[in-house]
């Protein structure tokens, strides 16, 4: 399909579901794949996966809606890489409680992961990518959004 041969990418949510399979992908089109999450033990495993086929690809743990980790994260990229050439945020959170049983400080952290994180990570991504001279950042986002819940 395409050739990511030489390109460097970091997928967050890459433990499982979509950001997991984008992961695998971008490494059967021969992208190196930093593959980000919270929890190692996921991480361990897809990138075994991905690496026993001939991918390559390692964890990247850390938690998007800190801001630290996420600089630390993405510097570590471009430290060990020299290059960030894809970001996927893939990362979102969501709460399925009913609107009244939801306090501010709720609201402000699946606001903290679904906005405030993508925009961090996007705006570090490109301070790499505008040196280098090229990148993509691709921001996900969940057929939720527009529900109503009744």
């Amino acid at each position: 399909m395409f050739n990511l041969k030489g390109k460097t990418a970091v997928v967050t949510g890459a433990g499982r579901g979509l950001g997991e399979q984008i992961s695998k992908g971008l490494a059967e089109m021969g992208a190196f794949v930093f593959c980000g999450g919270r929890n190692v033990e996921p991480l361990l495993k897809l990138c075994a996966s991905i690496n026993e086929v001939g991918g390559a690809s390692t964890p990247l743990v850390f938690d998007v809606s800190n801001e630290e980790d996420a600089t630390i994260a993405i510097n570590r990229v471009a430290a060990e890489k020299g290059q960030l050439d894809i970001l996927v945020n893939n990362v979102g959170a969501r709460d399925r409680r009913q609107l009244d049983a939801f306090k501010l400080d709720d609201f402000r952290k699946i606001l903290e992961v679904n906005s405030v994180a993508p925009f961090h990570l996007a705006r570090l991504a490109a301070k790499v990518m505008l040196t280098q001279g090229s990148g993509r950042i691709i921001n996900l986002t969940s057929i939720a959004g527009p529900l109503v819940s009744r």
